[in-house]
């Protein structure tokens, strides 16, 4: 069996520079990334570099190797980020990356079995600097027919859970919290001065304090003022140097922004422009390190008045009365569309370009879950995996994997599955779209019975043929001896 297994690793491929992937016929190249980025992605192709990456998890070194499953059309690869010499952290999700298979972007399509899947693993905390952004505007105090508190007491109990202090305050790094409100006007530190809140009991202390002030909602200037006056600061810039740590902004409010009495939906599509515009800058500035740029969550407590909105294909579209209110484009702000439910399109749009996340929920428990999400754990490494019609596995590709957002970060590498046969293969798992691993020893068991008869039925004329002679009684006769003169 082992001859049988080196006898398919040499032919499968002659070329030296390729990498063997242990346990697989399959053989890949050395991959190339991006270095002109703040940050560079890095492909996971060697064994050694798996066992740097994961640390501690050596079981999953098999998931972090590249596998091609060429009968099934999967492809699988893995890959960590780094930003010079050192490992750099950041919350990617599946809307962050996009893949290209021999040069075309792989879409995902159900009914043609198109498949991209981004796995997270060995989640770590990083060092943050969380700011939180509350509305303490007037309908803060309405306390809704679904409701046994009002908006206030149902977002200071969302923030003073457990979970959330936990996820605020992780025991293994350094954190602090900023703690703003607004309405209308500049934001104002709660308690009347900015405090770096380092541990739960201050910051819970402080939370008990918020009250409803009353007044409108300018969401869009406090995100601008959170994103780029705030963190001018000189005290906000050295705490966050000293510590190494990322600004996170999290933004809550009820409803829409709302500048005077008589704003309509639509006025708000060039103020959002503008932040849109606004945030794209500051997070694009080449001259501020990647690590102290925000990332932006909105969160949202109440009901979504577009429940079906959707953000636009283009990724630089202009955001447009049509697009941000639909039906609403003129209908009244204050006093109308406040009480049927949150502007969620407003809060999606400012997230997405944020690379932050947006959530609407209605509880206390709901809340405390998207703040917990907001103040997400980076990971180790992250596992890609696609699936495409398996006729364009038949030879080598190339496989390209590029970062959307926080920077312009890519890498590609080009695979060689076996010309001849694909070990091991892969086995179908129950309600999921991909399949697993099987070992090697699986593979030559059946491999080995499919030689035997290659073998055996070559042999199978002759010795039917010596059978027939032997029960037939005809042997071959010895020779005569030779007559001497």
């Amino acid at each position: 069996m082992i001859y049988l297994w080196l006898a398919l690793n040499f032919f499968s491929c002659s070329e030296e520079s390729l990498n063997k992937i242990d346990g697989t016929t399959l053989r890949i190249g050395t991959p190339k990334s991006s270095d002109d980025s703040d940050i560079v992605l890095k492909l996971l192709t060697k064994e050694n570099e798996c066992e740097q990456t994961l640390r501690n998890t050596v079981s999953l070194i098999p998931k972090c190797l590249p596998w091609v499953n060429r009968g099934a059309g999967e492809v699988r690869l893995s890959f960590t980020f780094m930003s010079g010499y050192d490992p750099f952290r950041l919350p990617v999700e599946r809307k962050h990356l996009s893949v290209s298979h021999n040069g075309r972007l792989v879409k995902e399509d159900d009914k043609n079995d198109v498949f991209v899947e981004l796995i997270p693993h060995d989640p770590v905390h990083v060092k943050q600097l969380f700011i939180l952004m509350i509305d303490t505007s007037g309908s803060m105090s309405i306390q809704d027919s679904y409701a046994d508190k009002n908006r206030m007491e149902i977002v200071k109990t969302a923030l003073t859970q457990n979970n959330v202090k936990a996820a605020f305050f992780p025991e293994d790094v350094k954190t602090a919290v900023l703690l703003y409100e607004f309405t209308d006007g500049v934001p104002r530190p709660v308690g009347g001065q900015l405090q770096f809140l380092e541990d739960r009991e201050t910051y819970s202390s402080l939370i008990s304090s918020i009250q409803p002030r009353g007044g409108y909602t300018h969401l869009y200037n406090s995100i601008k003022f959170a994103a780029v006056d705030l963190l001018k600061r000189e005290e906000v810039r050295e705490w966050m140097e000293v510590n190494e740590a990322q600004p996170t902004i999290i933004a809550l409010t009820d409803g829409f922004n709302n500048e005077k009495s008589d704003d309509v939906c639509s006025d708000n599509s060039s103020r959002l422009q503008n932040l849109v515009e606004t945030i794209r800058r500051v997070r694009g500035d080449p001259e501020v390190d990647i690590r102290y740029r925000p990332l932006i969550y909105t969160v949202g407590l109440g009901t979504p008045i577009l429940p079906r909105f959707k953000l636009p294909r283009e990724n630089r579209a202009e955001v447009s009365g049509g697009r941000l209110c639909n039906r609403n484009r003129e209908v009244r702000i204050d006093g109308n569309l406040e009480n049927k439910g949150i502007d969620n399109a407003s809060l999606a749009w400012i997230a997405d370009v944020g690379e932050g996340s947006s959530f609407v929920k209605r509880s206390a428990r709901g809340l405390g879950e998207a703040f917990t999400l907001a103040a997400a754990k980076r990971y180790l490494w992250y596992e890609l995996r696609y699936k495409i019609h398996p006729s364009n596995l038949d030879r080598q590709f190339v496989t390209r994997l590029r970062l959307n957002t926080f920077a312009d970060a890519s890498a590609e590498v080009t695979l060689y599955p076996n010309a001849w046969m694909d070990l091991p293969p892969g086995k179908g798992m129950k309600d999921s779209n991909w399949s697993e691993k099987q070992s090697i020893f699986h593979s030559l068991s059946v491999l080995i019975p499919i030689l035997s008869l290659l073998i055996f039925f070559p042999m199978l004329s002759p010795m039917l043929i010596n059978v027939r002679r032997i029960l037939s009684g005809r042997r071959r006769r010895p020779p005569k001896p030779s007559q001497q003169s």
